[in-house]
């Protein structure tokens, strides 16, 4: 196998980085593909051939953003007796390592949010990432009721629309870190299931 898979993976890659960080200087109105093709040191033709139109850019960036919400992650929080417990800390971790490592995740998240409320395309490519996002945080908040941890009584799947919704909040909005502990703590007592 020859490597112009992964040439081309990373070249698309880099692509993408010059066009997050254009959209965090100037806001989606920056993410334009003679600016993005300008800043990258490439001309247009060639932008054209990893992204054939602004749609297709706008979908790699997202794309990009979720493999960067996975990729940039705090070590693993030390292991309790709780799933539940573990996985609202590692949340927690997480969050507080992104704002101070990589800070200009949010300020994309924040243009996409804002971006989706005029432009379907930006709306349905936002929606599919946070549907990703939920399921996710569905099949952990599963896998804690299955372990007797989390309330039989509750809809895990509105379990985790609702705390994906505050996360995304919390996140976008501002930069109260003691916000996110109070409202995963919050959720933990709300959604663990009481002592036997």
């Amino acid at each position: 196998m020859n490597d112009s898979g992964t040439s081309c993976s990373c070249r698309s890659d880099e692509l993408l980085q010059v066009a997050c960080g254009l959209i965090a200087r100037e806001g989606f109105e920056g993410l334009r593909t003679r600016a993005v093709a300008q800043a990258a040191g490439i001309n247009v033709a060639t932008l054209h051939y990893y992204f054939p139109s602004k749609a297709s850019l706008v979908a790699g960036v997202a794309r990009h953003l979720d493999a960067q919400f996975r990729r940039i992650k705090a070590d693993p929080v030390p292991q309790s007796p709780s799933r539940l417990h573990d996985m609202l800390q590692q949340i927690r971790a997480d969050a507080r390592y992104r704002r101070q490592h990589c800070p200009e995740l949010k300020i994309v998240m924040q243009e996409f949010l804002l971006r989706a409320r005029r432009d379907a395309d930006v709306q349905q490519v936002l929606q599919g990432l946070q549907a990703s996002w939920r399921a996710e945080l569905a099949q952990e908040l599963v896998e804690a009721q299955m372990a007797g941890e989390l309330r039989l009584d509750v809809d895990v799947k509105l379990l985790a629309i609702m705390l994906h919704a505050q996360l995304v909040g919390l996140f976008c909005l501002g930069d109260d870190v003691e916000a996110i502990d109070e409202v995963l703590m919050a959720f933990e007592l709300m959604a663990a299931r009481p002592e036997s």
